[in-house]
């Protein structure tokens, strides 16, 4: 069993990281990274076109999903309760099997509204670009609005529409992959000068990383970088669009809050996560040793010979 402390270091794939030019093992240590494989990794997380191609399949199945529930609301081989319950194989009641005649039509009418969001989402999604993404939100708030006070389109209050959470999701992901991509070129170049970090990225730049990296949230911007700060970090913008300079704030627990502030990757161990972390680690430590003592306590009175032995034995020395 692996204390928290030793899960989190397992995570630090650029504050340590070692790298050679040639292949090898030592069996006492861990090998250190071979540069291309480091180098392609770097390449592999700051390609964009596969998580665009990942989202746009995403959405596309969520139309087919949508296209067969439709199909089998109105040709009759489920109901909306069976659906709304994840249960297509319970058996439909005569209530179920009249209501869904009566609301066929509706059913159809409702299919073709959230087909025409699905489509608006593909379009937004093709053009990459989170400032358009961004007025998803409101547009989503306000359907939802809409959709509760309708009374007759039972399919729409099923299955509202998420593009704005659904799309926001592949962006945290993109900005995670490209700081990740990032620290690694920066832990390169430290390697490469004396483990003296760049003072901006444009440095990393044909050498470490193909362009500058970009900060998805920001729309063509590059990703932020607080070299001089303790710990050093790199920064997206997040959700709002806004660059507050590098500002974040932390739970008690050191993890990122995700609110309007920016969101760090730091490139040393976060000092209030390490403390934390310590003071997990010790607390796990003494509720272990806790445990072990009331079990062997326990232990020793579930066993009356031993403690008859014991006692014979007290009773022998002193005899002596």
């Amino acid at each position: 069993m692996h204390s928290r402390r030793e899960k989190h270091k397992r995570i630090r794939i650029s504050f340590s990281l070692n790298v050679t030019d040639a292949s090898g093992t030592d069996s006492d240590k861990v090998s250190p990274a071979l540069r291309r494989d480091v180098v392609q990794f770097i390449l592999d997380l700051s390609d964009d076109a596969n998580s665009q191609s990942n989202a746009l399949m995403a959405i596309y199945g969520d139309r087919l999903y949508m296209l067969d529930e439709i199909h089998q609301l109105s040709t009759g081989a489920t109901t909306l309760r069976q659906l709304a319950s994840f249960t297509p194989t319970s058996t439909a009641t005569a209530v179920d099997r009249i209501q869904d005649f009566a609301f066929g039509p509706l059913y159809v009418l409702d299919g073709v509204l959230i087909l025409e969001l699905i489509r608006s989402e593909l379009g937004i999604a093709r053009l990459d670009v989170w400032s358009k993404i961004q007025d998803l939100k409101q547009d989503d708030e306000k359907w939802k609005h809409d959709i509760d006070e309708m009374m007759f389109h039972p399919l729409l209050k099923f299955s509202q529409p998420r593009r704005y959470a659904f799309l926001s999701i592949f962006f945290r992901i993109r900005a995670t992959r490209h700081m990740a991509a990032t620290a690694l070129a920066i832990r390169l170049y430290q390697l490469d000068h004396d483990g003296q970090r760049p003072r901006g990225l444009v440095e990393l730049v044909p050498d470490y990383l193909p362009s500058m990296p970009i900060d998805p949230f920001a729309d063509g911007k590059p990703l932020g970088y607080r070299p001089d700060t303790e710990p050093p970090y790199l920064y997206t913008v997040f959700e709002d669009g806004i660059d507050q300079g590098g500002i974040y704030s932390l739970y008690p627990n050191g993890t990122v809050v995700r609110t309007s502030l920016d969101c760090p990757f730091f490139l040393t161990p976060n000092p209030k996560r390490e403390q934390y972390l310590r003071e997990e680690e010790a607390r796990e430590a003494e509720e272990e040793s806790k445990k072990r003592e009331a079990e062997s306590h326990e232990a020793g009175d579930n066993n009356p010979n031993e403690k008859a032995s014991g006692g014979q034995g007290d009773k022998d020395q002193q005899a002596r």
